[in-house]
Parts: C-alpha cells; structure tokens; sequence
C-alpha cells in the first residue's frame, strides 16, 4: 500500500495533490496497480480522465463502485506510461 498522491498543502501552483504527471509518476515508481478513488474522484478524477482519454480501452477498470469510493484498477502498458509521462 502507497499513497497515490504526494500532497503539498502549500501548493499555489497546482492543487495540494499535484497534477496528473506527478501523479502519474508516482503511480510509475510504486508499480500501483490499483486505485482507491475518494472524495468524487477529486484528487484522481483529471489523471484517470487522461488515462481514459490518452491509452487504449480497458486500461482504467472499475472494478468495486460504493457510496464514498470507488475501487479501479489501473492496466497500463509501457507505451500508456510513456505517452502520459513524456507526451509521446
């Protein structure tokens, strides 16, 4: 278990969770392959709409939705991270 979002509560440039790419990068480094999303997609809403939007079908699956979270699994290759990470 790692926590999918560096927080900087004196962020002035970006929300205190950082932007998709730090995110993104996060979730590299740990090798997370699953996501908790809390809060109505909040913190992690405008990364998995990248994901969604920018890698192949099926790589973001929601696997559990609750009233307060849903549980997603993350299936991305090598050429998602590189697209997401260095925009090509």
């Amino acid at each position: 278990v790692v926590p999918s979002a560096r927080f900087v509560p004196l962020a002035e440039d970006e929300p205190t969770w950082g932007s998709p790419e730090a995110q993104f990068a996060l979730w590299r480094d740990a090798g997370l392959t699953h996501l908790v999303v809390e809060h109505g997609g909040r913190v992690h809403g405008d990364a998995l709409a990248r994901v969604t939007e920018e890698c192949r079908a099926g790589t973001v699956h929601i696997l559990d939705r609750q009233v307060a979270h849903v549980l997603v699994a993350l299936n991305w290759d090598e050429e998602c991270r590189d697209r997401l990470l260095n925009g090509g």
